[in-house]
């Protein structure tokens, strides 16, 4: 079984991360900080952008870094 998981490793080598309409997966969902001390919020493995409503409080997450600029 290794030996099948280490060809398969080697043939595929080039496989890029996954992406989807620009936005990276993640595999962990719910808030997250990224590198730089940004605060993030993924759902569903999709970081999200634009206003969303989270609980009882709506945000506003900046559409380049994915990050919170507002909440109320």
């Amino acid at each position: 079984m290794s030996t099948t998981i280490i060809n398969f490793m080697i043939q595929n080598k080039t496989t890029q991360p996954i992406v989807l309409k620009k936005q990276r997966l993640f595999v962990s969902n719910g808030w997250q900080t990224n590198e730089q001390g940004y605060r993030q919020y993924a759902k569903n493995n999709i970081l999200l952008t634009d206003w969303q409503k989270i609980g009882h409080t709506n945000y506003y997450f900046d559409p380049i870094n994915k990050s919170v600029v507002f909440e109320k």
